[in-house]
């Protein structure tokens, strides 16, 4: 602490020995300096501000050096070319509260440097070429609350270097080259509020860094090189409320990382490389209203995963690898606005999936791959006001699917593939304000989907950018009549619907097209219809359709094609399609308004429309062909074979083609109907789930991928072997044959495990005629599946027994009246046990990560 006074009672030597040197004269130094005025290079005002900006200097001016000046609060030195500070350069400023030396070339400050500045209350020194900093450069400064050093070339910071700034709030050491943090270099900061850390090289945080700062409420640390978070890396941070952890690598999140964190508000973890979001990670984080997750890896977010966070408002969720979300996902989020999903891989929002998210306000799932929508995927969304779907694969809106949104104001439906809306999705949406739906390939809307919509302002049913034959096609004849009426007697401010056919009024505003003869029309009941009713055909190169076009009335039809914007009619000698005389087809012999494509080229892609003209009214139906890619397997299932029932089986299988494939699996030649079987699970994306095996799953299971522009297949087996007492030595008793699959076959009258108890009255031999159960929990002995502490006698009633339930083809046949109520009532209780068993196993944590 002696080492100042000797420096100041050298220069004041030095001082002397300039007034010396100048002829004795003391007015010559006078008159160079006037501490009265303001310094040379610099403009001052009355409010004690001395600016010296942009002025080139290479050192703090010396009217500011050698001169008392307790007026002046705030010194401004930035973008200038000064390389370091003394210890002396502003010993003459006690009062000065604000610091300014940004954007200069200062790669060295002295120890001391600022120890006289005992009322500074911010220092600027960003923008510098500082690489480290002396262990007492910030000796004095007791009242700093803002220190800036960010953007220097900082690389490593000695221990102790703030231990005087007490009162220090701000601390903004972001863009430096800091790799490490010592535990201890913040343990002297005991007011710290915030700390800018982003824009460093930092790897590790396990030394818990923070430890010391109580009071921190935000932390700053994007831009980083950390791969894990663990206990250690926040601790100490009890108070804090926002942390911002975006632009990482950071893989794995431990189960208590957020322990140390209860008062967080907002968490920012976007672009770094989380692939999976356990259940209780942010279990303790009760207060988080902001949780942002954006820009992962995320591939699975496990039920009840944001249970806890009571609190929260807004979770982003977007760009990831989503595929599935199920109706716990979101489970607990009472509070949420704002939820923004696009940009993942999801296929298909499942029934009541938003259910507990009663507040949410806007929903964003634009760019997915959603195919399908539950018809309650929406439930519980009262308050709901934005819902957007746009870029997706929806093909079918479900009747009423968006009853549960009352409320809703934007929905925006923007490039997906619907073809026809027919289930009046929209109506009664009394405060809908913009219905998005262009880029589809929508040619029919039916009437009364739009009733109680009388407050739409902008309907998008067209884009004026686009080619009008790369959107919807609507086909303006007296189909159409009440939409136009809806147009012109609602008159919404922006409205789009052109019309895509007939060619003549192609272009223009239905609302303003004459649609003539509608009476008559009606009256006649004119209506054309094509076979098959896809609106958009794929096929392969090279392959045959066939589309067949009949009136319901005696008229006759004909085949036109749209090419660049005109009709064209099919010539009957063309040699890729054919028309009602051709007999040269695709195998049929009903030739009647059949158009066929042989030999499918690139040429014969586009737009053909079907029409019947009875009394000057016409009626049209249009089909667009385009060649696909048909599918191709990229994952085939595997065959297994188990020696003791295993509590599930999964075959996985993945395709892939234009359109995307639909897969269809088969077990030994017949179809598998999903909706009828609850043993059998198809997943998301195609994979076959078979839940409690049982010896009639065994065989050969296929799986057919196909998107009409091709098919293909690929099959596997399912071989196990089940043990029963004969298979371990003890025999069949009363006749009973040891089956190579190892169990015993009994003959009438007998039953059990080895066919060693007699039944008198059982019930005849026979397949179930209704699902079976489906658990490992069930085993299978001769014609009964047991189950729980009951068994079916045969007469029509359950009775104890240790092993378990018989099911026989009698106890699922709800509908035999040979059956009591005290029966049924019976029976309805076993399906409920059955129920919670196959339940158990799907929430199989091994089995969910599979799915």
């Amino acid at each position: 602490m002696m080492i100042k006074p000797a420096i100041s009672l050298i220069l004041v030597f030095l001082v002397i020995g300039l007034y010396a040197s100048s002829d004795g004269n003391s007015s010559s130094f006078n008159t160079t300096i006037d501490c009265n005025s303001c310094p040379a290079s610099c403009n001052c005002d009355t409010e004690g501000s001395i600016h010296c900006t942009e002025k080139g200097l290479t050192a703090i001016p010396p009217g500011l050096i050698h001169c008392e000046r307790p007026d002046v609060i705030i010194l401004n030195v930035s973008f200038n070319l000064i390389q370091n500070i003394s210890v002396d350069d502003f010993n003459g400023l006690p009062n000065l509260e604000r610091l300014f030396l940004y954007d200069n070339l200062i790669d060295d400050i002295e120890e001391y440097a600022f120890s006289d500045l005992t009322s500074l209350e911010l220092l600027s020194l960003d923008g510098n070429r500082l690489t480290t900093l002396k262990p007492n450069v910030f000796m004095g400064l007791i009242g700093l609350k803002s220190l800036l050093l960010y953007s220097n070339s900082i690389s490593s910071l000695p221990v102790g270097v703030f231990d005087d700034l007490i009162s220090l709030i701000v601390l903004a050491l972001h863009n430096n080259r800091l790799t490490s943090l010592n535990p201890q270099l913040f343990a002297n900061l005991p007011n710290l509020q915030r700390l800018y850390l982003y824009g460093n090289g930092i790897r590790d945080l396990s030394d818990s860094p923070f430890q010391h700062l109580s009071k921190l409420t935000l932390l700053y640390f994007s831009s980083n090189n950390i791969i894990e978070l663990t206990n250690a890396s926040l601790a100490g941070l009890n108070s804090l409320r926002t942390l911002v952890l975006r632009t990482n690598q950071i893989r794995t999140l431990s189960h208590d990382v957020f322990i140390h964190t209860p008062s967080l508000t907002s968490l920012y973890l976007d672009s770094n490389r989380i692939r999976r979001i356990s259940s209780d990670v942010f279990s303790p984080l009760t207060r988080l209203q902001r949780l942002v997750l954006s820009n992962n890896l995320i591939e699975v977010v496990e039920d009840r995963a944001f249970s806890e966070l009571r609190s929260i408002v807004f979770l982003y969720l977007r760009t990831n690898r989503l595929q599935s979300i199920t109706e716990k996902t979101f489970h607990g989020l009472f509070n949420m606005q704002q939820l923004i999903m696009y940009d993942n891989l999801i296929t298909s929002i499942p029934g009541n999936a938003f259910r507990q998210a009663v507040n949410l306000r806007r929903l964003w799932l634009q760019d997915n791959r959603i195919e399908c929508l539950n018809e309650k995927a929406f439930a519980g969304l009262n308050y709901l006001q934005l819902l957007q779907l746009s870029d997706n694969r929806i093909s079918y809106l479900p009747k009423d699917v968006f009853q549960y949104t009352p409320r809703l104001t934007f929905l925006l439906l923007i490039s997906n593939r619907l073809e026809r809306i027919e289930t009046f999705p929209f109506r009664n949406l009394r405060y809908l304000a913009q219905l998005a739906l262009y880029k589809n390939k929508i040619s029919f809307i039916a009437e009364g989907s739009l009733e109680n919509t009388n407050r739409i302002y902008y309907l998008q049913w067209n884009d004026f950018r686009t080619n009008i034959t790369q959107d919807n096609m609507i086909v303006c004849d007296c189909s159409a009549l009440w939409l136009q009426e809806y147009l012109r007697s609602n008159r919404p401010y922006y409205e789009t619907v052109l019309c895509g056919y007939p060619i003549e009024v192609r272009g223009q505003r239905l609302r303003s097209v004459d649609i003539a003869n509608c009476s008559k029309h009606f009256a006649k009941g004119l209506k054309v219809s094509v076979t098959p009713s896809s609106e958009v055909n794929y096929v392969q190169s090279g392959a045959c359709l066939e589309l067949q076009c009949k009136a319901n009335q005696n008229v006759d039809v004909t085949w036109k094609r749209i090419v660049k914007g005109s009709e064209q009619a099919l010539e009957e000698d063309h040699s890729s399609f054919c028309t009602n005389k051709s007999v040269d087809n695709c195998g049929n012999t009903d030739t009647e308004g059949l158009l066929v494509l042989k030999d499918i080229a690139a040429a014969d892609q586009g737009i053909y429309v079907c029409t019947a003209t009875l009394e000057n009214v016409t009626s049209s139906v249009i089909r667009q062909i385009q060649i696909g890619e048909p599918p191709v397997i990229e994952k085939s299932p595997i065959s297994v074979v188990a020696r003791d029932p295993p509590s599930y089986v999964i075959f996985e299988a993945a395709a892939r083609g234009n359109p995307p494939p639909v897969l269809k699996w088969y077990h030994n030649s017949n179809e598998i109907d999903f909706k009828n079987t609850t043993k059998m699970y198809l997943t998301s994306n195609g994979s076959l789930i078979i839940l409690g095996p049982q010896f009639e799953d065994n065989g050969q299971y296929k799986v057919v991928a196909d998107n009409g522009a091709g098919s293909v297949e690929a099959a596997a087996s399912l071989t196990i072997y089940f043990r029963s007492a004969c298979n371990r030595g003890s025999g069949c008793s009363n006749d009973g044959q040891c089956l190579p699959v190892h169990y015993c076959r009994c003959p009438d009258g007998y039953s059990g495990d080895g066919c060693e108890e007699s039944q008198e009255t059982a019930p005849p031999s026979t397949t179930p005629t209704t699902p079976l159960p489906s658990s490992g929990d069930y085993y299978y002995s001769g014609d009964y599946y047991y189950s729980g502490d009951y068994y079916y006698s045969g007469d029509n009633d359950y009775k104890r027994k240790k092993r378990g339930v018989a099911y026989s083809q009698y106890d699922y046949d709800f509908t035999d009246m040979s059956v009591s109520s005290s029966r049924k009532k019976t029976l309805g209780k076993q399906q409920k046990i059955k129920q919670n068993i196959i339940k158990r196993i799907r929430n199989n944590a091994e089995l969910r990560k599979k799915i």
